[in-house]
């Protein structure tokens, strides 16, 4: 894309300039004027003059040198559509292309300011009146997220494989991804916090479970009941819905201030959720839209943060470098740790998601978990054969539990795989993972 690039010529240098372009940025939210110290010969210097212009802080940089792309991000955050640079002269000819391309890439005006004498030598394309009188597209409406896949209501430990049958292969995929990422994220959690109280387990799950597409928490609340099932996790106290906290205009810009978007995101989630650093590293990119967070809406002058972030499903919130929480200073964490006693139940579906060799004999298990069994086995969850209860292939599939499996977790091989009629491997050739013949 051609860059728009304007210059105007202030040979007086005219602190009424600045005053009448200062006074326009005021009235435009879309553009930004940054003034450009002498000697910015560094990409550095310049790059921070639009931060510094778009409210960020040096001592929220965390040790970061800023770069080029932090600058697009988040002139592309506060939908900035023209850039007015004041001082121009103190630029480097480098400096200038790179504003240029910058403006090109983010479609973004660039106008240049030369003032003084050293401007002498350069030729206006406008006026300063003209500048005013430029016509401004109205700020454009964020688009709404694109919704979720319509995904069938299966137990947890056989929807993959349903929707393998269900959906088109781009639908699979994207479905996949988030069962995938969402499993692993509290998996993960439950590995560092293996002696956490059940109130905190709950409170953890219900982080994983929220979002705000119908089908997206049924992924997500299949996937939680997948990692948990995993660590021998059956019930847990129900969790009241998560509220968001009114924000005031101090908290709202000090999560501006921050250049990394991470850094910003996680700072506004805590002042909106009040939840502990180690339960907003559960967020997903997923749950994070242009006007809401886990479902929480956000106040629309904190949501060039939201816009900041990435939108991919994975952990997407960093604390800070240093950052404490103000709740763990009051409370030991010995004290919060408590002794977890295990449901029976979710115990043997821990051991029989192990893998195809793992195997309970019927003989060993009481009437009321042998009930339990008999449930699953309606929805080909469970097999018994020979008095031995063992967990099916096609559970083992939706629990990413497959024997030998590759590094890509959605790239497994079949040993024979079905006949071309019944094989979604081969009714979507190149896009499905073929499947084991046990499946049917």
């Amino acid at each position: 894309m051609t860059p728009a690039v304007d210059v105007i010529v202030d040979r007086d240098d005219d602190i009424a300039t600045v005053r009448t372009i200062h006074r326009l940025v005021t009235s435009h939210p879309t553009i930004l004027a940054v003034s450009i110290a002498p000697d910015s010969r560094a990409a550095a210097a310049v790059v921070w003059a639009i931060l510094r212009a778009l409210g960020k802080r040096t001592e929220k940089l965390g040790g970061h040198t800023p770069r080029w792309s932090d600058a697009e991000v988040w002139l592309r955050a506060h939908e900035i559509g023209e850039v007015v640079v004041l001082h121009a002269e103190h630029l480097a000819d480098t400096r200038e292309r790179e504003l240029c391309e910058l403006g090109g890439r983010a479609g973004i005006t660039v106008t240049f300011v030369y003032s003084g004498s050293d401007a002498a030598f350069r030729q206006p394309t406008i006026t300063l009146d003209e500048l005013i009188a430029r016509r401004r597209p109205v700020c454009r409406a964020d688009p709404a997220p694109a919704p979720w896949p319509r995904v069938p209501r299966s137990p947890p430990l056989r929807l993959r494989y349903d929707c393998v049958w269900s959906l088109p292969p781009e639908e699979f995929y994207r479905v996949d991804q988030l069962l995938f990422d969402a499993c692993q994220a509290l998996t993960r959690w439950l590995a560092v916090h293996p002696r956490a109280p059940r109130a905190q387990l709950a409170k953890a799950a219900a982080v994983v479970r929220s979002g705000q597409d119908a089908n997206q928490r049924y992924i997500r609340h299949c996937a939680t009941a997948i990692a948990l099932l995993g660590a021998s996790i059956h019930r847990l106290p129900p969790q009241p819905p998560l509220r968001a906290r009114s924000l005031d205009s101090v908290e709202i810009e000090e999560a501006l201030t921050y250049t990394s978007p991470p850094h910003a995101g996680f700072r506004l989630a805590e002042q909106l959720t009040g939840l502990p650093p180690d339960l907003l590293q559960l967020v997903g990119g997923d749950q994070i839209t242009y006007d809401s967070l886990l479902d929480l809406p956000v106040p629309s002058s904190s949501r060039p943060v939201l816009r900041a972030l990435s939108s991919a499903n994975r952990a997407v919130l960093e604390p800070p470098p240093g950052h404490t929480h103000a709740a763990q200073s009051d409370m030991p964490h010995d004290r919060l740790e408590a002794a977890l006693t295990y449901d029976r139940f979710a115990g043997i579906m821990a051991r029989l998601i192990g893998g195809r060799r793992e195997c309970i004999p019927a003989a060993r298990l009481s009437r009321s978990i042998r009930g339990r069994l008999r449930e699953l086995q309606a929805s080909k969850i469970v097999e018994f054969d020979a008095d031995v209860y063992r967990v099916s292939t096609i559970a083992l599939y939706s629990s990413y539990q497959l024997p030998a499996p590759p590094p890509q977790p959605l790239r497994f091989m079949a040993t024979e795989p079905l006949p071309a009629r019944e094989n979604p491997a081969a009714k979507h050739p190149g896009r499905i993972p073929a499947i084991n013949p046990d499946f049917r």
